[in-house]
Protein backbone atom coordinates (compact mmCIF):
# COMPACT_ATOMS: atom_id res chain seq x y z
CA UNK A 1 0.00 0.00 0.00
CA UNK A 2 1.38 3.39 -0.93
CA UNK A 3 0.25 6.44 0.38
CA UNK A 4 1.61 10.17 -0.33
CA UNK A 5 1.26 12.31 2.64
CA UNK A 6 0.86 16.10 1.50
CA UNK A 7 1.99 18.55 4.36
CA UNK A 8 1.66 22.28 4.49
CA UNK A 9 3.87 24.21 7.08
CA UNK A 10 3.05 27.70 7.92
CA UNK A 11 5.43 30.39 9.85
CA UNK A 12 3.82 32.85 11.96
CA UNK A 13 5.18 36.20 13.14
CA UNK A 14 3.81 36.06 16.20
CA UNK A 15 1.22 34.06 18.65
CA UNK A 16 -1.63 36.32 17.85
CA UNK A 17 -0.91 35.84 14.38
CA UNK A 18 -0.91 32.23 14.86
CA UNK A 19 -4.15 31.87 16.78
CA UNK A 20 -6.18 34.13 14.42
CA UNK A 21 -5.37 31.65 11.81
CA UNK A 22 -6.42 28.91 13.63
CA UNK A 23 -9.30 30.58 14.73
CA UNK A 24 -10.60 31.14 11.08
CA UNK A 25 -9.42 27.72 10.19
CA UNK A 26 -11.22 26.21 12.92
CA UNK A 27 -14.58 28.13 10.98
CA UNK A 28 -13.73 27.43 7.70
CA UNK A 29 -13.79 23.45 8.79
CA UNK A 30 -16.87 23.98 10.77
CA UNK A 31 -18.68 25.56 7.92
CA UNK A 32 -17.44 22.67 5.33
CA UNK A 33 -18.39 19.87 8.38
CA UNK A 34 -21.51 20.98 8.27
CA UNK A 35 -22.62 21.69 4.50
CA UNK A 36 -20.96 17.84 4.00
CA UNK A 37 -22.31 16.20 6.87
CA UNK A 38 -24.49 18.30 8.85
CA UNK A 39 -22.54 18.61 12.04
CA UNK A 40 -18.60 19.70 12.92
CA UNK A 41 -17.18 17.68 15.97
CA UNK A 42 -14.36 19.21 17.31
CA UNK A 43 -11.86 18.26 20.03
CA UNK A 44 -10.73 20.83 22.73
CA UNK A 45 -7.85 20.25 24.97
CA UNK A 46 -6.91 22.12 28.42
CA UNK A 47 -4.43 23.70 29.67
CA UNK A 48 -2.55 27.12 29.17
CA UNK A 49 -1.30 26.87 25.58
CA UNK A 50 -5.08 27.27 23.36
CA UNK A 51 -6.42 29.84 26.04
CA UNK A 52 -5.80 32.38 23.88
CA UNK A 53 -7.19 30.70 20.80
CA UNK A 54 -10.79 30.31 22.67
CA UNK A 55 -10.76 33.65 23.58
CA UNK A 56 -10.64 34.75 20.46
CA UNK A 57 -13.43 32.19 19.40
CA UNK A 58 -15.35 33.73 21.81
CA UNK A 59 -15.51 36.63 20.43
CA UNK A 60 -18.65 37.87 18.87
CA UNK A 61 -17.08 38.50 15.51
CA UNK A 62 -16.06 34.73 15.26
CA UNK A 63 -18.46 32.96 17.61
CA UNK A 64 -21.13 34.25 15.34
CA UNK A 65 -19.50 32.37 12.22
CA UNK A 66 -20.14 29.09 13.83
CA UNK A 67 -23.45 27.38 13.91
CA UNK A 68 -23.04 26.05 17.51
CA UNK A 69 -26.46 23.78 17.58
CA UNK A 70 -24.60 21.84 15.01
CA UNK A 71 -21.24 21.48 16.53
CA UNK A 72 -20.02 19.26 19.16
CA UNK A 73 -17.90 19.76 21.46
CA UNK A 74 -15.35 17.12 23.44
CA UNK A 75 -12.47 17.90 25.96
CA UNK A 76 -9.35 15.39 24.98
CA UNK A 77 -5.91 15.44 27.03
CA UNK A 78 -2.98 14.28 25.04
CA UNK A 79 -1.11 13.23 28.43
CA UNK A 80 -0.22 9.53 29.06
CA UNK A 81 -1.32 8.86 32.77
CA UNK A 82 -1.66 5.06 34.44
CA UNK A 83 -5.45 4.17 35.20
CA UNK A 84 -4.70 4.09 39.44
Amino acid sequence: MTTTQKYNIEVFQSIDALNKAAAEYIIAVSKKSIANRGRFTIVLSGGDTPQKLYALLAKTSYSEQIAWKKTFVFWGDERWVPLE
